[in-house]
């Protein structure tokens, strides 16, 4: 959800088709999500909170009338510090279809 990079990258795969990606930083490493899968790049904000869900789901958040889980992929991979501030991302991916 943080240090996200801003950068579309273009990757030129074999078959002669460029892909774009998102690209974002968790601790030291960097992931890509192919562009065409996100929706938007938000600040975070408070969520409402789920009963009896794990650490990682912060809870959901009211996009436009469409209900949308907040998952800390940091909590996921186990990063130590995990901090809420002004500099949090939160990337909304849209994977239907």
């Amino acid at each position: 959800m943080s240090d996200i990079t801003h950068i579309v990258e273009q990757t030129q795969f074999a078959s002669n088709e460029a892909m774009e990606f998102l690209a974002y930083r968790l601790g030291g490493e960097e992931y890509g999500i192919p562009i065409h899968q996100v929706q938007e790049l938000r600040r975070y904000e408070k969520t409402t909170k789920i009963a009896n869900m794990p650490e990682h789901i912060k809870g959901v958040i009211n996009l436009r009338g469409t209900i949308v889980p907040i998952i800390d992929l940091r909590l996921i991979f186990k990063h130590a510090t995990v901090t809420y501030d002004e500099l949090t991302v939160v990337i909304i991916l849209n994977l239907e279809g």
